[in-house]
């Protein structure tokens, strides 16, 4: 899902195909490699099944991409991301808890 999820934000002609084949070749896939390699650790099987998908997501994105590339809009014109004013007190604060039970626990 990761993999998908990443291919589909960074790659504005991924198709939903290439997704489609991604999430139904998962499973199979590191059932795969668990089967023929059980002595290999979890995460290096997590990290071989991502890079497997990735190619292959890769693959039917370069032989059917979309037609027009993915736009991410707005929904609305502009978004105030101000800060309140009590959020640097406020923070000052946590950091200042956080330094006192490192001072009195270490």
């Amino acid at each position: 899902m990761v993999t998908v999820f990443l291919i589909g934000l960074l790659v504005p002609r991924a198709t939903a195909t290439a997704a489609t084949t991604a999430l139904l070749l998962g499973v199979p896939i590191y059932a795969f490699l668990l089967w023929w390699f059980p002595e290999v650790a979890f995460l290096n099987h997590m990290a071989i099944t991502a890079g497997i998908l990735t190619i292959i997501m890769l693959a039917v994105t370069a032989v059917s991409p979309r037609a027009v590339s993915w736009r991410l809009v707005s929904a609305t014109p502009h978004i105030d991301l101000t800060p309140d004013p009590t959020a640097r007190g406020l923070g000052v604060v946590v950091l200042a808890a956080t330094v006192g039970l490192y001072v009195t626990f270490w």
